[in-house]
């Protein structure tokens, strides 16, 4: 009986996170570079009182997908994406950050800086000036010329697989201190957006799946609970 209520603790606990990065990732799937959130569950054989572990159960953690996603030509001249893996580095109130939106804008001093207003950095931590975007020409290495002028070359960062970053909001991530760079493959691809790399319908698919789930642990919480009930009942 403890069993049977323990397991379906564990499943609404695991339920429970993936409603949350199903929402996440629906809420989020307009962002140009969006990477999904999934949740991974493993199965752990747990010891309850005295003796050897006796009892399955499911732990669940949430990890960032950090698959490709598709790649959407705009024709808008301060749009990037990367093909491949690697990440626009950007500068931060907080430090270096890490992106794959490529979602461009100029500031009021000319120079190139994410939606929220964060510098795109260049080689060498320096920002990139392109005060006429109508003149902003960015080649496959991700060399920035403005009316024939070079004006930099975009810093493009890569680490170590499984990627040591965590999501910060704002399609940034922030590197671990021990997180360790290697050399960028990603092709740059002016005047082009990498979509998100998750789809609506097969979120609210998962979305169902998921309620049907919860609600299947929960009425197994609930008969559990009336079985007790009725064994503390007949002992009085």
């Amino acid at each position: 009986m403890r069993t049977g209520l323990y397991a379906a603790v564990s499943g609404l606990e695991q339920a429970q996170r993936r409603q949350s990065a199903i929402a996440y990732n629906l809420a989020n799937f307009g962002t140009p570079g969006f990477k999904g959130k999934k949740v991974i569950a493993e199965s752990f054989r747990a010891t309850l009182g005295q003796g050897e572990p006796r009892a399955h159960f499911v732990r669940s953690h949430e990890v960032t997908d950090f698959s490709q996603g598709a790649l959407d030509l705009t024709d808008r001249t301060l749009d990037v994406a990367l093909s491949g893996p690697g990440f626009f580095a950007v500068r931060t109130e907080a430090g270096t950050r890490y992106t794959r939106n490529g979602a461009f804008q100029v500031d009021a001093s000319g120079q190139l800086v994410t939606s929220s207003g964060h510098l795109i950095l260049g080689q060498g931590g320096q920002p990139i000036r392109a005060a006429d975007s109508s003149g902003l020409s960015i080649d496959s290495a991700g060399h920035v010329t403005l009316n024939g002028q070079p004006r930099g070359q975009l810093q493009i960062v890569d680490f170590e697989e499984p990627y040591p970053l965590e999501a910060v909001g704002h399609g940034l991530f922030q590197a671990s201190e021990d997180a360790r760079e290697r050399p960028a493959k990603a092709e740059v691809r002016h005047q082009a957006l990498e979509t998100a790399n998750t789809e609506p319908i097969d979120a609210l698919v998962a979305m169902i799946e998921n309620m049907r789930a919860f609600e299947a642990n929960q009425k197994a919480m609930q008969t559990i609970d009336r079985t007790l009930q009725r064994a503390v009942s007949s002992t009085n």
